[in-house]
């Protein structure tokens, strides 16, 4: 499994909210962790290069993550809400996967990826779900791209201060039950 740490504040609520998702999901499987905001990564920027070699021109971590994601069968992306969507740490994850979208555009054969699964566990400041609607879209559209089922997802609205996830009653443990119903699906 893939685990992505989408948040640029290390130890913050999305951190928090994953590990407790990843508690029960690590003695039974490999997990192999990114964390964008350490991570050397590009944005896009729309060269088109991709759209011709169905390669990104820059040569950064984002192969290594890339690979890693290949080669898994699941994977799961803890973000922050920042103004109703993903940070730009992990937007700009997402926007470099078009090369991705190319390489699939330009394939004379089938190039889908192997099924694999993927969930979504975010956290925003905003006190409404609507809040979420935009990141949702985003990550999904990613999945799709990477030929992964979006199969769940967990939002927590109202979650602001650093390690206020603890104070949501019952929050990590529907993380860590949604971990494990994850871990156990194949």
């Amino acid at each position: 499994m893939i685990a992505i740490y989408g948040s640029p504040r290390k130890g913050g609520n999305s951190e928090i909210l994953l590990d407790a998702f990843l508690g029960p999901v690590e003695p039974k499987m490999k997990v192999v962790k990114f964390r964008l905001g350490e991570m050397e990564l590009q944005p896009c920027i729309s060269c088109g290069h991709c759209s011709q070699y169905g390669k990104c021109i820059f040569n950064d971590d984002i192969e290594e993550l890339f690979q890693a994601i290949e080669s898994s069968d699941k994977l799961v992306i803890a973000s922050p809400i920042f103004f109703t969507t993903v940070p730009a740490q992990v937007k700009s994850f997402v926007d470099r996967a078009q090369s991705y979208w190319e390489r699939k555009r330009l394939a004379d054969k089938d190039t889908r990826l192997p099924a694999k699964k993927g969930f979504f566990l975010a956290v925003g400041a905003m006190k409404t779900e609507r809040y979420f609607q935009n990141a949702r879209m985003v990550i999904k559209s990613l999945m799709n791209t990477l030929d992964i089922s979006y199969t769940g997802e967990l939002f927590y609205p109202g979650v602001d201060a650093k390690g206020a996830i603890r104070d949501i009653p019952g929050a990590l443990d529907q993380a860590e039950a949604a971990g494990a119903v994850f871990a156990a699906d194949l």
